[in-house]
């Protein structure tokens, strides 16, 4: 799901570099030319792809942020591991959540941090916000849209889960574990 306020808000920044720095702009718009080319092939792909290509996703997707939020959104990436297969646009609704209901929901944003490893025949995928959070007791009335169609497609895969963790005012942490034995 592409939401058209995001596609607003990025084409705006976008807009207003043009006018400030032409060739920032430049740049600007090869990412979100790459940011939709990303989106539209993941809309017609019904299998697992490459860690490595969600994860040039969501760069486009997190640079795109950083034009309208600047220093107010800060993002790490600790990638351990890159070996794994995963269903397209499984990770960037979870990036996408700790942006829009996480850090930018802060007065003075936060940081997003994006982190991988393996355990075993494990791979462990967690996005951290330092964001506002939420009371756990209400996650069933929170799961929009996003979060369900991430359920299902890691269900679909047979061998994924999505676990969320979050604490009022301190932030969440959404865990996808992939079971992914290399034989």
């Amino acid at each position: 799901q592409i939401q058209p306020p995001f596609l607003y808000n990025a084409l705006g920044a976008i807009r207003e570099l043009c006018r400030q720095d032409p060739e920032d702009a430049r740049s600007a718009l090869g990412t979100f030319i790459t940011y939709l080319r990303g989106n539209m092939e993941s809309i017609q792909k019904e299998h697992t792809i490459p860690f490595s290509k969600e994860l040039d996703h969501i760069s486009a997707y997190l640079q795109l942020e950083k034009l309208r939020f600047g220093e107010d959104l800060q993002v790490v990436f600790d990638i351990q591991e890159t070996s794994f297969l995963i269903p397209s646009l499984t990770i960037q609704p979870l990036v996408e959540n700790a942006v829009k209901h996480g850090v930018c929901s802060r007065e003075e944003g936060g940081t997003i941090t994006l982190h991988t490893h393996r355990e075993e025949d494990r791979v462990i995928v967690t996005i951290q916000d330092d964001g506002v959070g939420f009371d756990m007791d209400s996650l069933e009335k929170l799961e929009h849209v996003g979060i369900q169609n991430v359920r299902k497609r890691l269900s679909y895969m047979g061998n994924g889960t999505l676990q969320l963790e979050s604490k009022k005012n301190v932030g969440t942490t959404a865990t996808i574990t992939i079971h992914d034995r290399r034989d």
